[in-house]
This record gives structure tokens, C-alpha cells and sequence, in this order.
């Protein structure tokens, strides 16, 4: 009788498990097509395989699918095991291993392999699920996605969600977090300690906390280290019902307990989010809170904010604004305009910091800004000190107007007058009210600023030593400016006007100026250069070279630079008669100029040569007599040509070229071919062994005085 209960009872429960797994493995097959459906992937096909003797275990030996997300295809493989339980109800318990793979890049893109615990709580009649809950972690601990550049350190997520109440709850945690730009794995990297992500509540209504550990970034030449708790944030979002399903209708965060940010979403007709709203407070903060702001972005170890302090003042802004987008066929987003609401503000109150590393300061400065009702932001800014090195300017207040003029475009001026009010201690500078215009695009924001700057004539070695600059081997000279337009846009430096040095009786003076892509891999400078009257006599004493008479003229016009070397030029440099109508070298001047060509070769000369062409024989025949002096250069297909400036009856009578001609003295171009032609190694090279003979000769003439001789050894840090 025993014997007859007890195989009874097994073979109710064995049927009822054998009727589970045939009842949901036929569910599977014949739901597919509504699930298809109903769920917002599509699932391409399920596989299952069991047998008999399992089956009436409740276990399927495998259950095999793919689902298909948007642009990606996830893998499930794995076990089931089905269990009937005391109420009745059906427990489902899948364990598959998960791959993600981006659709476009295939199986080669693949990450590493995932391990789920998911378990399903069903109704005996499989009318719906009343539970459900997954678990995903990995086997060793460690994932590892090389095609996203992404490696987890002991990464868990938990998921539970109950039919009944429409709640959940989310986590997930990791050690840490790796991860690199796979274009550029050297120079993109991000590091943090620990993650966590926490959420929980209702579809449409839950509230997230985000927690992460220290920080370590670094973006190609730049190096963050943020503190732990720098991005941590508390956020709510609800999410509202509407054709049958769920779209975002608004969101609340708050930032390290002090900022306050809201966003609300627009929608258009074909359900694509068309306007953002955004609404943020933040209460006055104090310097300490400044400076902790400045750290979370670049700390003071940093190398991009380096000992950046903030010594004073506060902070304070509330407002609103809105963003309007377009969607392309694709579901990409694009910003099309960005306006700031009427009661928006933004004031700041007595702002000082000290950069010590940069030679920079700032006291003082002052700002209110408030936005208008017809959308122009309007404010004003002043600076009681501003530093920089041993410079030591001032702002008066001055009007600030931001404004809209159309479509995706908007105008800024800082200034109200036709001068910025900008005074600098010690220089007579005028710098031009500034104007600029930034447009939208769809590849972002550009933009186009004009302004102005003025320099009176301005000792050169006061400059130098404002900017600390060293000044021991600067002429007694003179700087001045006259751009009364400079035109700045992302790629392009383009200052209208000229720039001008008056040394050793002569002039230098820049015009044509302009700079291209000096961000970007092949920077380009462009300029046109003239030397007028340069005087021998006052260049001999000043270089050591010796005396000389006569005049330096030349030009340097159409200069190109590409990556700061030269690759386009038309270059001339000749010496004229001055005083006497005639070139004239002292001896020692020319044994000199000769030793910037010769170089250390005219060291090694016999002293009796040495004596008869430098020595008192040629003082007492008067020095050398220079007919003509100087060269032409410019630049062809990549390389330098270069051309002496001989008289045709010259080249006639010797049938040779000369750098410099005299009666007494010559010096030929020594070559096979004419013109010379060289490449720009070469002649970077003549250039710095000239550089080097020149400081060697000073360096024999001249001592520095005690007041240039300490200057590099003084501190120039701003005022404290």
C-alpha cells in the first residue's frame, strides 16, 4: 500500500513537471510571434533542446536565443529549470551566458562573456509574470570589452521588478572601471576606483544615486585627477504614459547637495523630443566652494590648473533655458538653437585667485548678469587688479550685452564704448571694445570676435622685463602697434595692421600677419617682414662684431611657416653706403663676419696670415672697402634658393659669385651649381651656427651688467 501512495506521488509530481516544461516550452514556440510584438527588441529566433528523463525534473538543457536592441545583438544561452511552488505558482530559473555584439561591426566586436541568474515567477495558467529578477556578474571577476576599450573590475548587477506593484529596483557596482579610446588607447584614458548605481521605483516614477570613487582622466595633453564624490549626484525621473506606451517627461538632480538642475522634455508630433527645458539653482558659494569647484574639474595637483587657488569672493545663479532640436531620419539629435529664460542670473562678488605657476592674479573682480524679456543677457564686469608677470592692469566697469539676432545666432560686445576701459600700469595700450558672433551648426558652436589693440612706443627692454622676459642681449629699442582690427575665429588669428621695432637707428616692421590651425597638426604662420636702415656702426658695438659704416635694408615677404617650419619666403638682405658713401669694415668687424660664415676654421689660420689679413697692415690701409654685400633667398617646391647680388660687370670679369665684394676683400659663394639650393634642415643649421658665432663674439665684448645679471634669478610671481 505504501509502495502504491509513494509512486502515486511521484508520478503526480513528475507529470506535473513533464506538463511544465512541454506547457512552456510550447508557450515559447507559439508566443514567439507576440512577444516579437509586444517587446520593445525583436527577438530573431529561440532554440530550445530537453530531454525526457530532465524534462520531468522540470529542466530544459538548453534555452538559446538572440535579441535585437537598436544597433546591437545580445546572445543568451543557457540552462532552465522550471519548479512548481507550494501557491502554485511557476518559478522559471534561466542561467545563460550573455555576448554583446555591435550589429554593424560583427562577432570581431564582440565583448567578453557575461554571466545572468534570471528567475521568472509565473502564474500556473501563464497568464503573465508576477516577479521578476536578474543577476549579472562575470565567472573570474573580471570583464573585459577590448572593442569599446572598457574593462570591469568584480562588476554586479541586480535587477528585481513585481508585475503587481509595477516596481523595481536597480544596482550596480564595480571595483573599478577602465577605460580607453580604442583610436587612441595612449591618449584617452579614464581610471575611478568604484561605481555605483542605485535606482529605484515605479516606471514612471523612480529616483537614481549615483556614487563614484577617485577619478583619474587623461585627454591627450591634459590630466585630471577629481577627488572621490566629485560627480556623485541625486536625480528623480518620471516617465509619463502615452500611446500605450512610456516616453521621459521630466527629471531633478542635485549635485553634491548644493546644485539644483530640472530638465523637461517637449515632443513633436512623430514623438521625437524637439525642446529641452532646463531650470537650475545654486545658492551662494563661497571661495572654499569655488575652489572645491576647480578641483572637481582640475585639481591643484594637476598639471592643466596647477596650484590654481581661489583666494575670494562668491558665486550665485538660478535661470532657466531651452534647447531645440531636430531629429534626422537616423533618431540622431541635433541642437538647432539654445535661448536662456527672463528670470535667469548670474552675480559675482569680489572674485580673487593667485596662479602662481602662470605668473597670474586677479583681485576684485565684480559681475551681475541678468537675462531681459525680449532674450537679451545683459550685465556688467569690472577688475580692481589684474596680473600677470610684472604687468598690472585694471577693468572699470564696463557693459556686457549678449543677444540674439536671429536663427541659431547671437551677438556679444564687451565694451560701451569704442574703448575697453582697460588701463595697464606703466604701457599705453588701447584695446578696442570686443565684438563677436556665434552661430549654431550642426558640428557645434562657431565663432567670429573682432577687436582692436593699439601700443604706444614702448621701451622693448621694460617690456621684456614686465613679461620677464630676459633682457641682457635686447639693443636699446622701442615696440609699437597700430591693429586697429584683430579678427579671431576657432582656426583662424588674423590681426589687420602693423607692428613695429625701431632699434640700432633702423627699423623692423611686421604687416600681413595671420595664423591658421594652431591647434591642429599642421599650425601655419604667415606674415610679411621689412628692415629698413639698420646701421652698421650701432650694430657693430651692440653685437661685439665691430666698427662698421653703412646701412642694413632687406624684406621678407609672402613668409609661410607650416608646423613652425618654413616652406614659402622671398627674402632679401643687402648693406648699403651711410656715411661715407662706401661699405666700410674695420679689420677685426670683417675677421668677424667672416667667422659667421667660416665659422671655427678661421681660428686655425697661421698667425702671420692671421696678422697680415686682420692685423695692423689692414688698419693702417684703412679696413676693407665693400662695393656690395647680400643675398637673395626664397623657397621653391620644398626647397631654399639661394642668389648672390653681383653687378653683371662683376660676374663677367671673375665668372664667379660673391656673398660679399671688395677691393681688398671677397668672399665667394662656394658652390658646383648656381643658385644654391638647399633644404630647410640645412639651412636651419647656418642659421643657429650664425646664432652661436654672434653670442660667442658678445660674449667675449660685452659683461652683463649687475642689474641684468640678477634679474633672471628674481622671483616674478603676481602680487599676493
Amino acid at each position: 500500500m505504501k509502495r502504491k501512495i509513494l509512486i502515486t506521488i511521484l508520478a503526480v509530481f513528475t507529470g506535473a513537471a513533464l506538463l511544465a516544461g512541454i506547457q512552456i516550452s510550447r508557450f515559447l514556440k507559439e508566443k514567439q510571434s507576440e512577444l516579437i510584438t509586444a517587446l520593445p527588441f525583436k527577438i530573431d529566433e529561440i532554440n530550445t533542446a530537453y530531454r525526457l528523463k530532465q524534462l520531468f525534473a522540470g529542466h530544459l538543457e538548453r534555452l538559446a536565443f538572440t535579441l535585437v536592441f537598436s544597433d546591437w545583438r545580445i546572445y543568451l544561452d543557457g540552462p532552465v529549470q522550471i519548479t512548481r511552488q507550494t501557491n502554485s505558482d511557476i518559478e522559471v530559473h534561466f542561467s545563460p551566458q550573455v555576448e554583446i555584439e555591435p550589429i554593424a561591426e560583427g562577432p570581431r566586436a564582440a565583448s567578453g562573456p557575461l554571466q545572468a541568474d534570471i528567475k521568472l515567477q509565473l502564474p500556473s495558467d501563464f497568464s503573465g509574470f508576477k516577479t521578476f529578477s536578474a543577476s549579472i556578474t562575470t565567472k573570474d571577476g573580471a570583464f573585459s570589452w577590448p572593442a569599446r576599450g572598457i574593462d570591469l573590475n568584480t562588476p554586479l548587477l541586480q535587477f528585481v521588478y513585481s508585475a503587481s506593484s509595477k516596481a523595481f529596483e536597480f544596482d550596480f557596482t564595480a571595483k573599478s572601471l577602465d577605460w580607453s579610446n580604442p583610436a587612441s588607447p595612449d591618449d584617452q584614458i579614464v581610471h575611478t576606483d568604484r561605481l555605483h548605481l542605485r535606482s529605484q521605483g515605479i516606471i514612471t516614477e523612480f529616483t537614481s544615486d549615483f556614487q563614484m570613487g577617485s577619478t583619474e582622466i587623461l585627454w591627450n595633453k591634459s590630466y585630471f585627477d577629481l577627488p572621490a564624490q566629485t560627480l556623485n549626484f541625486n536625480a528623480q525621473v518620471n516617465f509619463a504614459e502615452k500611446n500605450g506606451g512610456f516616453r521621459f517627461s521630466k527629471a531633478q538632480a542635485t549635485f553634491g547637495n548644493k546644485v539644483f538642475l530640472s530638465l523637461v522634455p517637449g515632443y513633436n508630433e512623430s514623438g521625437f523630443i524637439n525642446e529641452l527645458q532646463a531650470r537650475w539653482k545654486a545658492p551662494r558659494i563661497s571661495a572654499p566652494g569655488l575652489h572645491a569647484l576647480v578641483q572637481s574639474i582640475a585639481p591643484t595637483e594637476t598639471t592643466v590648473l596647477k596650484n590654481f587657488e581661489v583666494t575670494a569672493g562668491t558665486l550665485e545663479t538660478q535661470g532657466k533655458a531651452f534647447v531645440h532640436f531636430t531629429a534626422d531620419p537616423s533618431g540622431k539629435y541635433h541642437v538647432r538653437s539654445a535661448d536662456i529664460g527672463s528670470d535667469s542670473r548670474l552675480q559675482i562678488r569680489n572674485l580673487g585667485f593667485r596662479w602662481p605657476e602662470q605668473g597670474l592674479s586677479l583681485k576684485g573682480l565684480n559681475g551681475k548678469f541678468s537675462q531681459s524679456e525680449r532674450g537679451t543677457a545683459e550685465g556688467v564686469l569690472s577688475i580692481d587688479q589684474v596680473a600677470f608677470r610684472r604687468l598690472r592692469g585694471s577693468l572699470q566697469k564696463t557693459g556686457i550685452i549678449f543677444a540674439p539676432v536671429g536663427p541659431g545666432r547671437t551677438e556679444l560686445r564687451i565694451g560701451q564704448g569704442k574703448d575697453l576701459p582697460f588701463e595697464v600700469q606703466g604701457v599705453p595700450l588701447r584695446i578696442k571694445a570686443i565684438e563677436a558672433v556665434f552661430d549654431q551648426e550642426e558640428n557645434g558652436t562657431v565663432y567670429a570676435l573682432n577687436t582692436g589693440l593699439n601700443l604706444g612706443k614702448t621701451n622693448a627692454k621694460a617690456l621684456a622685463r614686465f613679461f620677464c622676459l630676459p633682457t641682457k642681449n635686447l639693443p636699446k629699442s622701442s615696440l609699437s602697434m597700430d591693429l586697429p582690427e584683430i579678427r579671431l575665429s576657432p582656426e583662424v588669428v588674423e590681426p589687420l595692421g602693423k607692428i613695429r621695432l625701431d632699434l640700432l637707428g633702423g627699423t623692423i616692421e611686421l604687416s600681413e600677419m595671420g595664423a591658421f590651425d594652431l591647434l591642429g597638426r599642421v599650425p601655419e604662420l604667415d606674415f610679411n617682414l621689412e628692415v629698413k636702415g639698420i646701421q652698421l656702426d650701432q650694430t657693430g658695438a651692440w653685437s661685439g662684431l665691430g666698427e662698421m659704416d653703412g646701412l642694413i635694408q632687406g624684406h621678407a615677404h609672402d613668409v609661410t611657416f607650416q608646423s613652425w617650419l618654413p616652406t614659402r619666403f622671398d627674402m632679401k638682405l643687402e648693406v648699403e653706403p651711410h656715411h661715407r658713401g662706401k661699405v666700410v669694415f674695420s679689420p677685426e668687424a670683417m675677421k668677424n663676419v667672416v667667422r659667421l660664415f667660416a665659422g671655427g676654421d678661421l681660428d686655425y689660420l697661421p698667425d702671420i696670415a692671421d696678422w697680415l689679413a686682420f692685423g695692423w697692415p689692414s688698419r693702417v690701409l684703412g679696413g676693407y672697402d665693400v662695393y656690395y654685400a647680400g643675398f637673395k633667398l626664397h623657397s621653391s617646391q620644398g626647397s631654399m634658393i639661394l642668389e648672390t647680388l653681383d653687378p653683371p660687370e662683376i660676374f663677367e670679369k671673375t665668372g664667379k659669385h660673391f656673398i660679399l665684394y671688395g677691393r681688398r676683400f671677397m668672399m665667394p659663394l662656394r658652390t658646383s651649381h648656381y643658385p644654391l639650393v638647399a633644404d630647410a634642415a640645412a639651412m636651419s643649421n647656418f642659421v643657429r651656427h650664425m646664432l652661436l658665432q654672434i653670442e660667442q663674439i658678445r660674449s667675449g665684448k660685452t659683461q652683463e651688467s649687475d642689474a641684468n645679471a640678477n634679474e633672471e634669478s628674481n622671483p616674478c610671481f603676481p602680487n599676493d
